[in-house]
This record gives structure tokens, sequence and C-alpha cells, in this order.
């Protein structure tokens, strides 16, 4: 078996943090994930991104080289993000302690500046907590907020922009950004385009959290 080195080129020990299961597994890496990678290490594989039912088809120790195999933490988030990508939303969800399927689709859109689930899971946590800002956006916030209590659930975000703007008469950088941190609690991140249709059901939730 070839011997793993830390990031410094020496043998990994019980010093290193990612020598441990329970701590890959704290810090949002999954089994399936840390799997894939383990028997990645040092090893002549078919393809990069696999499952355990996989390997075992056709897993084999003379495939295995003998020279020293450097555990790479950054290989590995890429690994766990493509095994979360392969996910189903409500299986998602549920690792990430939610129960409802929309949550996972919210999750998926995510992904792609997420790589582990505690990251994720910081990052949806933020939609439902208190938000905070910056007061100079704050009249702009108050107009928006007071718009969306007026108005009933619009199903597409195109028109549920457009209604907003007409009734605050707010456009560009004061529309988009006080906007997008209602509904995210973020000053960036995905198009609100493709969040929309899953946050639209907890509009009213997201309103008594500004």
């Amino acid at each position: 078996m070839p011997i793993i080195l830390n990031i410094d080129g020496k043998k990994m020990s019980k010093r290193d943090n990612a020598s441990s299961i329970k701590w890959l597994l704290e810090n949002g890496f999954i089994p399936e994930a840390i799997s894939n990678y383990l028997v990645l290490l040092g090893n002549s594989t078919p393809t990069e991104i696999f499952s355990i039912n996989e390997a075992i088809q056709w897993f084999d120790l003379k495939n295995l080289s003998k020279s020293p195999a450097k555990f790479d933490i950054d290989k590995l988030r890429f690994i766990n993000r493509e095994h979360l990508k392969k996910l189903n939303a409500i299986d998602l969800a549920k690792r990430l302690g939610y129960f409802d399927e929309s949550m996972g689709e919210i999750a998926k859109i995510y992904i792609e500046e997420a790589s582990t689930l505690v990251e994720l899971k910081n990052k949806i946590d933020a939609i439902f907590i208190q938000k905070i800002y910056d007061d100079s956006i704050k009249n702009e916030i108050e107009k928006i907020k007071n718009s969306i209590l007026n108005m009933s659930i619009i199903e597409n975000y195109d028109e549920f922009k457009k209604e907003i703007m007409l009734k605050t008469g707010l456009k560009g950088k004061m529309l988009f950004k006080p906007l997008r941190i209602i509904l995210t609690g973020a000053e960036n991140g995905p198009e609100l385009t493709k969040l929309y249709p899953f946050l639209k059901s907890y509009i009213l939730e997201l309103i008594q959290k500004v």
C-alpha cells in the first residue's frame, strides 16, 4: 500500500486533521466522496468520480502505486462537490437538516459556490436568519418590503421584479442589491432567477427577517 503524505510531504499522522474520518465528516465531506478519494489515492482508476459499488467492479491491488501519494484536501473538495451534485434534492435537503425538497433544490444551485455540506448549510441558513445590511440602503429595503407585503405570490421572477419596480420606482443597483439581501441575506450569489422559484413560498418568512 502506498504511504499517504500530508501537504508538507511528510507521512500523515494523527496530528493531521484530514487523517481523521470523523474530522472529514464534521467538516461536511460526505462518505461517498471520502471513499472515492481514498480509492483514488495512489491508484490507477478508469474514471475520477465513482461510487464504491462501481469501484468494486474494477478495483485491483495490482494497480496500486508503490510510490507515496500526497493527500490533497482541495482535490477532495472537488470530488465532494461532484458527489453532492449527484444527490437528489430530497436526499441533499435531509443531509443539510431540512425536510423540504425545495431546500435541496436551493442547495443544488449553491453547490457551485460551496464544496462541503457545512459550506452549503451556512449559505442556506443565511437566507432564513435575521438580515444584516448597511444603513445606506435602508430606505430601499423598506420600500421593497412594503411592496412585497402588498402583493400576492407571483410565480415568475421577471413578473415579480417588474411589480416591485412599478410599486417602488427603484431600478438597477438600487433595486437588485437590497432585493438580493432580502431574499438571500447576501450581496452576491446565484442568479435570483434560478433561486426565486424555490424561494417564493417562503417570501413572507424572509420579509420578517429584514
